[in-house]
């Protein structure tokens, strides 16, 4: 999704940037280039027009605006540019997935769109001379409509194409509250603008003509704030005479928008709310009533909420193709498990939904057996007992092996949390990230298994291993569990390690977490649930999935096990690419309890 994102916000800049570039060349080509003429250039008063209205008065207002304005400086040029500057602004947003972002370029690149197709239109109507790249000289409409306007609107057609298709990339919502923070501060600052430009104006108040005041300046600054071509026709209540004068005249517009792009791009780097609505009163009922060790995946982008009767009891779901399949199990106090249950299934009735209750406690799943459900095991949850650990006996030579190899190589854990870290930090993390995806041939799976968005998190703890030169090793993070109103625990999600790094890293990890979790009062610590895998002899290290005349498994319903055993077909056809079995293996050295 972060790449993803990424390239969706490079296009855009694309468009932003391309123009700008191929203005600054002498001998541009491409499309571009002629976009460049039409997004960047900035032309002025003709010159025989200025000589037509000096002749005439060359005293008076108008021959003074007409030569003011037969030679654009860098200040017009750059409110020209100023929706490519407030593109660039989107495409910040849009690497962060932000909705808002995507609504800006989306109006942004249709407005340059328009805008161009206008342009072209009046050109082949007037039958006017074309200011574009000198090696177009033929003005023949079908010449300028394949040499010119076609290749013109590539840029801007193709960035709207990626934006629609890629819609469901940019969802992020702003944080509560974040518009209003936004609109106040560039309240603030047009205030600031309006101050600077009455102040430095009445000051400088000789060097315009005529002399102006408070009301006349004020009226006037509207127009300092639109791009030059817009204010032709339009003349200013006074006209610079001065160079501080004409400084101001020029600038103020520039500025204001310079701002207002800064304040955008600056708003974009706070973390926005991914969540649906409602998420806020369930974190707030698991927190306090607690849940599964899944329980915080629940809270994740994508999910709706049922939310029971009472208040303190809801159900994550996300419904897919009539199925409303659940998160992990319902959030709600252990006695009111089976009537939360049965409300939910009424709710789904009433949809037209099919309810299915995805990684379920075992719990759980007896009280939907008890009415009729049926079931398949899908996982298996590998937890700790912090309160027992030790890494003591032979059973972990395997995990001591790996915390004496990283004393001995400098190796050192650290926590840290990944929304404040340091840029370099996060950098190696997403590098790390990055490869470990492009490795596995597949993307990432989403839902109960989260990557860098669901890292940035300021509830969920990070933990890295670094060598002695500060390079991050592996990174992993951990969700919080709570169980009785109180934070209990920790559960492993995401998950990375160095390609050829420290080939111990990701036991040292996990191990050195596991140690400074327990000193730190915390009981449980899940490793997660290993999909696709079952195991019958909890002290094995060969996790194999059992044979499927297991009990479990014979004395189920026909679809039921039919439904199982296409399961362990599709575990043994996903082995090679995600590798389910050596991940158990894996979790196996550290002697977990399965569930």
């Amino acid at each position: 999704i972060q790449e993803a994102r990424g390239l969706g916000a490079l296009v855009v800049a694309a468009t932003a940037v391309g123009p700008v570039l191929a203005a600054l060349n002498p001998a541009p080509t491409g499309p571009f280039a002629q976009l460049s003429s039409i997004v960047v250039a900035v032309r002025g008063v003709p010159a025989d027009v200025v000589a037509q209205v000096c002749g005439e008065a060359p005293t008076s207002a108008a021959c003074s605006l007409a030569r003011l304005h037969q030679h654009p400086g860098p200040a017009m040029t750059v409110m020209a540019v100023l929706p490519c500057l407030l593109l660039l602004a989107a495409a910040t947003g849009l690497r962060r997935g932000r909705r808002s972002a995507w609504w800006a370029a989306i109006i942004l690149e249709a407005t340059l769109l328009v805008v161009t197709v206008v342009f072209y239109a009046l050109t082949l109507v007037d039958g006017a001379a074309v200011p574009l790249t000198p090696s177009v000289t033929d003005e023949r409409p079908l010449l300028l409509l394949t040499q010119l306007v076609l290749p013109s609107l590539v840029p801007l057609t193709v960035a709207l194409t990626v934006l629609v298709w890629g819609r469901g990339l940019f969802t992020v919502r702003d944080s509560p509250g974040a518009a209003r923070r936004l609109t106040r501060r560039l309240c603030w600052w047009a205030l600031a603008i309006a101050l600077l430009f009455v102040t430095a104006g009445l000051l400088a108040a000789g060097q315009w003509s005529p002399s102006p005041d408070v009301g006349s300046l004020l009226a006037d600054l509207p127009m300092r704030l639109v791009p030059f071509e817009l204010r032709i026709g339009v003349p200013p209540h006074q006209i610079p005479t001065g160079p501080a004068a004409r400084a101001l005249f020029g600038w103020v517009g520039p500025l204001f928008w310079l701002g207002v792009g800064v304040l955008v791009a600056l708003s974009y780097r706070h973390r926005g709310d991914p969540s649906s609505p409602g998420r806020d009163q369930a974190q707030a009922i698991l927190t306090g009533t607690g849940g599964g060790a899944m329980a915080w995946m629940g809270l994740w982008d994508g999910n709706q909420y049922w939310f029971g009767p009472d208040g303190t009891s809801y159900v994550p779901y996300r419904v897919r193709h009539g199925i409303a399949v659940t998160t992990g199990d319902p959030v709600a106090p252990a006695a009111a498990m089976p009537v939360v249950l049965t409300q939910f299934a009424a709710r789904c009735d009433q949809a037209g939904w099919v309810p299915c209750l995805y990684a379920a406690s075992d719990p759980v799943r007896q009280i939907c057996a008890a009415a009729g459900w049926g079931s398949v095991q899908i996982a298996q949850e590998t937890v700790l007992d912090l309160t027992t650990l030790t890494f003591t006996g032979r059973r972990f030579q395997d995990v001591r092996t790996a915390i004496n190899a990283g004393r001995r190589d400098g190796m050192r854990t650290e926590w840290l949390d990944y929304h404040t870290a340091s840029w370099a930090i996060r950098q190696q993390i997403r590098a790390i990230s990055e490869d470990w995806v492009a490795e596995q041939g597949l993307p990432e799976m989403g839902f109960t298994l989260g990557g860098l968005e669901q890292l940035d998190d300021p509830a969920v703890r990070c933990c890295v291993v670094r060598d002695p030169a500060g390079q991050v090793q592996a990174v992993a993070s951990w969700l919080p569990f709570h169980r009785d109103g109180r934070l209990d625990g920790w559960t492993l999600d995401f998950m990375r390690r160095r390609p050829g790094g420290f080939k111990h890293s990701m036991e040292l990890l996990i191990a050195t977490s596991a140690l400074d979790l327990k000193a730190q009062g915390y009981r449980v610590l899940s490793l997660s649930g290993t999909p696709l895998t079952r195991s019958t002899d909890p002290h094995s290290t060969d996790h194999a999935r059992p044979d499927l005349s297991s009990a479990d498994v014979s004395t189920a319903e026909p679809s039921m096990r039919a439904l199982q055993r296409t399961l362990d077909l599709l575990a043994t056809g996903l082995e090679p690419v995600y590798g389910f079995g050596s991940l158990q293996r894996f979790k196996a050295k550290f002697q977990p309890q399965f569930q």
